[in-house]
């Protein structure tokens, strides 16, 4: 995430608050755990055992993605309301096609 503005903008100073103002948002201190949905959660042995590869792969792709979500909501809420240049942040995140 970072703003940028043409170069002589009077603006410039301004966007380089804000990207400071969004790191420091970001990097509260706390971790962000990025594996939330571990692999082969909630299966037992035996259907781990039966997966083919391309089964393998499917769910690992759905578990990364799962967890690309779910760190970008953690983003979301650390960057909303944040104090920029005497205002707040509003931050948004687009909807998961998912989860509609």
């Amino acid at each position: 995430m970072r703003l940028h503005r043409s170069r002589g903008d009077s603006g410039q100073g301004e966007a380089e608050r804000t990207n400071s103002a969004i790191g420091d948002a970001v990097v509260d201190g706390a971790t962000i755990n990025w594996e939330v949905y571990k692999k082969f959660e909630e299966m037992n042995e035996e259907e781990i055992n039966q997966l083919s590869v391309k089964e393998f792969e499917e769910l690992e792709e759905q578990r990364m993605e799962k967890n690309a979500w779910y760190v970008a909501k953690t983003l979301v809420e650390r960057i909303d309301g944040a104090p920029v240049l005497s205002e707040r942040i509003k931050a948004y995140l687009t909807e998961n096609r998912q989860e509609q």
